[in-house]
Parts: C-alpha cells; sequence; structure tokens
C-alpha cells in the first residue's frame, strides 16, 4: 500500500509542474506559394465529323514568373492511377485518346516551376464523353 501512495505522491506532482512552454506559430512551408496554382479548369466535350471524341481542356495561372511547364493528369476513374502529358507552351490541351467505350475521364492540372518545385493541383474536372 505505501507503494500505491507513493506513486500517487509523485502523479500529484507531476500534474502540478508547469507544463510546455506557450504554443509558437507553425511556420507554412514556402513551396506551396511558390508556383501558381492552374485555376479556372474548363473544359469542351464533343465528337468530330468522323466520330472521334475529344475534349479541349484549358486553364490559367494568377502570375506566371516561376513556371516553367504543366502537367495534364487524366484518369478513367477517381481510383486508379491519373496518367499525365507535359505541356510546355499552352495552357490548353486537346485530349482525343479514348477507346470507343469511354464515357468518363477526371483531369487535374499542376503546375511545375523553373526551380523544379510544383504547385498544388487545380480542383479536379469530372467530363462525361459524348
Amino acid at each position: 500500500m505505501k507503494g500505491y501512495k507513493f506513486f500517487l505522491v509523485v502523479f500529484i506532482i507531476i500534474l502540478g509542474l508547469p507544463g510546455c512552454a506557450d504554443k509558437e506559430e507553425i511556420i507554412a512551408p514556402t513551396h506551396f506559394n511558390r508556383v501558381p496554382i492552374p485555376v479556372n479548369l474548363a473544359f469542351v466535350s464533343d465528337t468530330t465529323a468522323l466520330g472521334t471524341k475529344y475534349v479541349l481542356l484549358s486553364w490559367s495561372v494568377n502570375d506566371a514568373t516561376n513556371l516553367k511547364s504543366f502537367e495534364v493528369l487524366r484518369s478513367k476513374n477517381q481510383i486508379a492511377t491519373f496518367q499525365s502529358k507535359e505541356i510546355t507552351e499552352n495552357k490548353s490541351i486537346t485530349d482525343s485518346s479514348f477507346n470507343s467505350n469511354d464515357s468518363l475521364v477526371y483531369y487535374y492540372v499542376i503546375s511545375n516551376g523553373k526551380d523544379r518545385f510544383i504547385s498544388q493541383h487545380s480542383d479536379t474536372i469530372k467530363v462525361i464523353l459524348k
């Protein structure tokens, strides 16, 4: 019983001691803002006169200072691994690499910076193929 009382006294003393130092502000990582995030992702989906499905994607960025290229990522379902294609010149791409039975596809865009950092990805867009 003495061991129990000793443990209880030590426990009470420990609880009475001052805790850790004051909370410190968490510093936001700088790489989140180094490369512009693609915004305003939009699409046009249609079929050519020959019956080929296509999707025209377009987007914009607020600042092109640290901008090298874009990666457009595509998936036929939200769970599967996205396939990517790098775009260096434009802020748009036409995708027509679909099978005849494809009816749904997801896209998002990532900016690649000149300093080799990447941006957060744009919103994911869901395209129903006509």
